[in-house]
């Protein structure tokens, strides 16, 4: 589990295409030890380090599955990937509960500065619609966003600086795709009320 608050940064350095997926090797910042096997969400879609390459980087084995669902089949060499090592128990919890298991892929449709923050807005397939409510939760690229307003095919959220500054929300352009995992409580809730 994390809590979609974002704790470091990656670059990939390699892409390398296997039998059934890509490997992946990220150059990190994280300063605590790495060990293989550990889960750590790269742009919010949980990842398991197959190899400590070296001291500051790290391979992943990415499955079709996994390249079907999110945005990594579009990360290139040099591409800014956000980090979150998974939480412990008895931390605090500043974001909201993330399993790093991505819901579906979006774009950016708009980007308005609003000050010094930033209102972008992401596309929303109507199907997935009624998971979001105003004031919600969403993860984006592994980044816990409350949902400013949700209409019938989009959705909007508000960046503040720090998050604009330290994540990759700032490298993004209109039509970039991104992450999406939607509220874990909302999806457990409509399996209970549908029984």
């Amino acid at each position: 589990m994390f809590t979609g608050i974002i704790t470091n940064k990656g670059n990939v350095t390699a892409i390398n295409i296997v039998d059934k997926g890509k490997e992946i090797i990220l150059k990190h910042d994280i300063k605590e030890e790495l060990h293989i096997g550990q889960s750590i969400a790269c742009d919010g879609a949980c990842m398991t380090v197959t190899e400590l390459v070296s001291a500051d980087q790290m391979r992943f084995f990415v499955s079709y599955e996994s390249l079907s669902k999110t945005n990594i089949d579009e990360w290139q060499l040099g591409s800014q990937v956000n980090l979150e090592l998974a939480m412990q128990l008895g931390e605090r919890l500043d974001g909201h509960l993330v399993s790093g298991h991505v819901d579906f892929v979006s774009k950016l449709v708009s980007k308005e500065q609003v000050g010094e923050s930033y209102e972008l807005t992401f596309s929303l397939d109507k199907s997935k619609n009624k998971y979001l409510i105003d004031k919600g939760s969403v993860t984006i690229n592994g980044i816990s966003f409350t949902v400013n307003y949700v209409a019938e095919d989009n959705f909007a959220i508000y960046v503040i600086p720090h998050t604009y500054n330290i994540t990759n929300i700032s490298k993004l352009n209109i039509e970039s795709k991104v992450n999406i995992e939607l509220d874990l409580v909302a999806k457990y809730i409509e399996k209970f009320v549908q029984k």
